[in-house]
Protein backbone atom coordinates (compact mmCIF):
# COMPACT_ATOMS: atom_id res chain seq x y z
CA UNK A 1 0.00 0.00 0.00
CA UNK A 2 1.82 3.15 -1.15
CA UNK A 3 0.34 5.53 1.45
CA UNK A 4 0.55 3.19 4.44
CA UNK A 5 3.00 4.02 7.20
CA UNK A 6 6.12 1.92 7.73
CA UNK A 7 5.33 -1.34 9.50
CA UNK A 8 1.73 -1.49 8.33
CA UNK A 9 0.65 -5.03 7.42
CA UNK A 10 -1.48 -5.05 4.26
CA UNK A 11 -1.70 -8.83 3.70
CA UNK A 12 -3.22 -10.66 6.68
CA UNK A 13 -3.65 -14.42 7.09
CA UNK A 14 -6.26 -15.13 9.79
CA UNK A 15 -4.10 -18.03 11.04
CA UNK A 16 -1.34 -15.51 11.89
CA UNK A 17 -3.85 -13.85 14.23
CA UNK A 18 -4.82 -17.08 16.00
CA UNK A 19 -7.52 -18.70 13.84
CA UNK A 20 -7.61 -22.49 14.06
CA UNK A 21 -10.02 -23.26 11.21
CA UNK A 22 -11.03 -26.71 12.35
CA UNK A 23 -14.78 -26.17 12.07
CA UNK A 24 -15.17 -26.53 15.84
CA UNK A 25 -13.20 -23.62 17.33
CA UNK A 26 -14.85 -20.20 17.24
CA UNK A 27 -12.36 -18.09 15.26
CA UNK A 28 -14.35 -14.84 15.53
CA UNK A 29 -11.80 -13.05 17.73
CA UNK A 30 -8.89 -14.01 15.47
CA UNK A 31 -10.79 -12.79 12.41
CA UNK A 32 -11.64 -9.52 14.17
CA UNK A 33 -7.95 -9.05 15.08
CA UNK A 34 -6.92 -9.69 11.46
CA UNK A 35 -9.37 -7.07 10.25
CA UNK A 36 -8.74 -4.41 12.90
CA UNK A 37 -5.10 -4.60 14.02
CA UNK A 38 -2.30 -2.52 12.50
CA UNK A 39 -0.08 -5.65 12.20
CA UNK A 40 0.43 -9.02 13.91
CA UNK A 41 3.26 -7.45 15.89
CA UNK A 42 1.29 -4.30 16.80
CA UNK A 43 -2.18 -4.51 18.36
CA UNK A 44 -2.90 -0.83 17.66
CA UNK A 45 -6.28 -0.59 15.92
CA UNK A 46 -6.24 0.62 12.31
CA UNK A 47 -9.09 3.03 12.85
CA UNK A 48 -9.20 3.97 16.53
CA UNK A 49 -12.12 3.91 18.96
CA UNK A 50 -14.69 6.01 17.09
CA UNK A 51 -14.13 5.11 13.45
CA UNK A 52 -17.52 3.48 12.87
CA UNK A 53 -15.86 0.34 11.44
CA UNK A 54 -14.10 2.26 8.67
CA UNK A 55 -10.46 2.83 7.82
CA UNK A 56 -8.46 4.79 5.28
CA UNK A 57 -5.87 1.98 5.27
CA UNK A 58 -6.88 -1.04 3.23
CA UNK A 59 -6.04 -4.63 4.03
CA UNK A 60 -6.38 -8.00 2.35
CA UNK A 61 -7.58 -10.60 4.85
CA UNK A 62 -6.86 -14.15 3.70
CA UNK A 63 -8.87 -17.19 4.81
CA UNK A 64 -6.85 -20.27 3.83
CA UNK A 65 -8.60 -23.52 3.03
CA UNK A 66 -7.94 -25.58 6.12
CA UNK A 67 -8.19 -29.34 5.66
CA UNK A 68 -8.35 -31.16 8.97
CA UNK A 69 -8.03 -34.66 7.53
CA UNK A 70 -7.09 -35.81 4.04
CA UNK A 71 -9.83 -37.34 1.92
CA UNK A 72 -9.31 -40.24 -0.47
CA UNK A 73 -11.54 -40.21 -3.51
CA UNK A 74 -11.78 -43.29 -5.70
CA UNK A 75 -11.91 -42.61 -9.41
CA UNK A 76 -14.29 -44.94 -11.28
CA UNK A 77 -12.81 -43.80 -14.56
CA UNK A 78 -10.62 -46.87 -15.24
Amino acid sequence: MPLAPSGYQFYRNVKDFGAVGDGITDDTEAINRAVAWYATSDSTLRCGQSCGSTSVLGALVYFPVMITSPKVVACPCL
